[in-house]
């Protein structure tokens, strides 16, 4: 993914302004059909999402809508 890179068996947030909502450094894994969790340490927030829906979009913008809930 954009704006992303690999470390210790997570996926890295590199550069939060390619997407994705997260902080620089957030990290965390997504599964099978749109389960994901991550922890960012700029927002100081841990999240997980489980659902059973193969739309990666949904993950997309369940972090979009928990950075504007917390930044606003």
């Amino acid at each position: 993914t954009a704006g992303h890179g690999f470390g210790l068996g997570v996926r890295i947030v590199e550069d939060p302004e390619r997407g994705s909502g997260r902080g620089k450094g957030a990290f965390g894994w997504g599964g099978a059909f749109g389960t994901e969790s991550w922890a960012d340490l700029e927002l100081e927030v841990a999240a997980a999402l489980f659902v059973q829906q193969p739309v990666r979009e949904l993950t997309a913008d369940f972090s979009q809508a928990l950075r504007n809930a917390i930044v606003s």
